[in-house]
């Protein structure tokens, strides 16, 4: 067993990373394991060679590198350079944070232009005098004549006044058309605006072939379609038409406008067996029939209908609170994928090959938005108890088991060693940042449940913030509004475990040019979701408002004054500085895997044996790569910790 192999091990057995702890530490945590693991002295009496071949394997990687220890004395390593883990420490102040145990390998209108009026001529016209009098003579005619009229109509007794010509009081032609005697039992109430599958349509297009495109036009969907010639009338075809999916009957009628054909009549018809037998009866066999009828209406085809119990699963799979999202998302499934395939995941094939036939079904659905905004409360009830009865460490151990897994099966060994770069290099100080924010999630404590960063302009703190709300599964709220419209905006916190308090405005300190903005005044009088005491209530369009503790979060700033009550409430503000190394492997976007990354290597976070051997692995092998390439990134990196650590003596001196 070579050296890289040994530490690998060590890595798995210990479910740490190695190069984080001191050489001390390090042997009290293997002299730990093997007390736990050894047959003599183990807690399980019934089978206490469980652990023999980890043992074994422990021992075996511990001696090889032990004697690389003691036989390079003198060198220090890549990693020397972090600063030592107080592994004791850490753990006495936090015994239940990191479960070494739980570790283990086995756990798995414009306006109507008016005519212009004829120009009156010039006074000093001649003829100015005709035309005035006949103007005059036209107006007095009209005056005398409606005078008369009015006396006629007030002579009249029965006369009722009234703001309505003549012509109005003429009644209308009557309609020739009357729905055929015995038909109206198989229709539904007028009242009933439900959408429906079956549909019967009265047309004077007597035309087979026009009619027939309607049948082309919901080929796919139908289960019957027939055209009856009617008796009575000549001139009239009945076409009883059966979907497979609800449709509103004014759609129906807007398709057969669009094709040329002007029904007389619509009705959402019932009783499907019934209501044909009826008309065969009445007016004999059909002129066209493409598709038949065939099984009984009480007992539909379930394979030809929309199940919403699929569509709810995959919401609440995937977590989608917006039905927008879910109906793009749904339908997309309905088709082959059009992704990337850098961003085509197994879990996404595999809900193409589960999901197709639904989501067609859903995609000529009438009303889609009714149905994903159905899923969607779902969604929202399963995270408001899931928040209740679930503590925040039970959730942090759930989601590093999902994102393990996930990293495991689609990151490469560039991924990994790109994220550690960005964890160890580029952000400054992480480990001690990452700390406070898991500290203020964790254990929540009233008045260190918020952690406020503050930077100039590209320091990274923005994409840092929102790599931690993906992480905790958190959501961006704008506070940078008038104060009666905050309440609107507080309710997207419901359910939600982790807030992000982004760019937030206020008065500007420095010489900067910032726009200033109410974003920290709102937050001083959210005393009582900022500490956490008791409960708020938060409220949200359409919804009852719900008591529940405010999450706690990160706030982030530019170079603004934080009112001195708000600095009591919350952690900082910790300085964001840009690095100098950010051009050297610039990841194009900071994601949960990213942080999860950084936080595991640095022990900071609880992951399977196997993902840790894993990201262990992917990350000395980058490394070593990136030590014999011409990357000259680390060799920066090494430089400006020399420079400040010269810094530091100086200021000590």
């Amino acid at each position: 067993m070579d050296l890289f192999r040994a530490k690998a091990a060590l890595c798995r057995l210990l479910s740490c990373n190695i190069d984080q702890f001191e050489f001390g530490d390090l042997k009290v945590l293997v002299s730990r394991r093997k007390l736990l693991w050894h047959p003599n002295k183990n807690r399980d009496k019934h089978n206490p060679y469980q652990f023999a071949e980890q043992l074994i394997e422990l021992k075996e990687a511990w001696k090889v590198f032990l004697a690389s220890k003691t036989g390079k004395q003198g060198n220090s390593s890549a990693h020397s350079r972090s600063e030592g883990f107080n592994f004791k420490s850490y753990t006495q102040s936090e015994p239940d944070f990191i479960c070494y145990e739980s570790s283990s390998s086995n756990d798995s209108p414009p306006k109507r232009p008016t005519p212009q009026s004829d120009p009156e001529p010039d006074s000093d016209d001649p003829s100015w005098g005709k035309w005035d009098r006949r103007r005059r003579a036209k107006r007095d005619d009209k005056y005398f004549a409606e005078k008369k009229a009015r006396e006629e109509r007030e002579a009249t007794p029965e006369y009722n006044e009234t703001p309505f010509d003549e012509e109005f009081f003429v009644p209308s032609t009557p309609k020739k058309f009357a729905v055929p005697d015995g038909m109206r039992a198989y229709f539904r109430s007028a009242s009933n605006r439900r959408a429906g599958k079956f549909f019967s349509l009265f047309s004077s297009e007597s035309n087979q072939g026009t009619v027939m495109q309607l049948y082309r036009r919901f080929a796919n969907q139908l289960s019957y379609f027939g055209m009856y010639g009617m008796r009575t009338d000549e001139d009239l075809v009945c076409i009883l038409m059966l979907l497979t999916s609800d449709y509103r009957l004014a759609d129906v009628k807007k398709e057969c406008r669009k094709l040329g054909i002007s029904p007389v009549e619509a009705f959402y018809a019932t009783k499907v067996g019934k209501c044909i037998e009826f008309c065969k009866e009445k007016y004999g066999q059909p002129k066209e029939e493409p598709v038949k009828y065939s099984g009984n209406a009480s007992t539909p085809d379930h394979s030809k209908k929309m199940n919403y119990k699929m569509l709810s699963d995959f919401a609440v799979a995937n977590e989608i609170t917006d039905p927008y999202e879910l109906m793009y998302d749904y339908a997309h499934l309905s088709t082959g994928c059009d992704r990337s395939p850098s961003k085509i995941t197994n879990e996404h094939e595999s809900d193409h090959v589960e999901h197709l036939d639904n989501a067609r079904h859903f995609e000529h659905f009438s009303d889609k938005k009714r149905i994903a905004k159905n899923a969607v409360e779902s969604v929202i009830a399963k995270l408001l108890v899931q928040s209740r009865r679930e503590s925040n460490l039970q959730y942090v151990n759930r989601r590093c088991k999902e994102i393990g897994n996930r990293i495991q099966d689609n990151f490469s060994m560039e991924d990994v060693g790109e994220a550690w770069f960005y964890c160890s290099e580029i952000i400054h100080d992480f480990r001690t940042i990452s700390q406070h924010i898991l500290n203020a999630f964790i254990y929540g404590k009233p008045r260190e449940r918020y952690v406020a960063l503050k930077g100039t302009f590209k320091s990274g703190k923005t994409s840092f913030a929102s790599a931690w709300c993906q992480l905790l599964e958190g959501t961006n709220i704008n506070v940078n509004v008038d104060k009666g419209r905050l309440p609107f905006y507080l309710g997207q916190a419901i359910g939600k475990r982790f807030i992000l308090f982004d760019d937030v405005k206020g008065r500007s300190l420095g010489s900067e040019n910032l726009p200033s903005g109410p974003g920290f005044a709102n937050l001083d009088d959210l005393r009582d979701h900022i500490d956490g005491h008791v409960e708020v209530q938060l409220e949200k369009k359409n919804m009852q408002p719900i008591s529940q503790v405010f999450p706690c979060g990160i706030i982030t700033c530019n170079d603004y004054h934080i009112h001195q009550s708000l600095k009591e409430r919350i952690i900082g503000p910790i300085e964001m500085k840009a690095s100098p190394l950010f051009p050297f492997h610039a990841a194009q976007r900071i994601t949960e895997e990213t942080i999860f990354i950084g936080l595991v290597l640095y022990n900071l976070l609880p992951a399977e044996a196997h993902i840790l051997e894993f990201l262990y692995k992917n990350k000395s092998k980058w490394e070593s790569q990136h030590m014999q390439s011409n990357c000259n990134c680390l060799n920066v990196s090494r430089q400006m910790e020399q420079e400040n650590r010269k810094t530091e003596s100086r200021g000590d001196e």
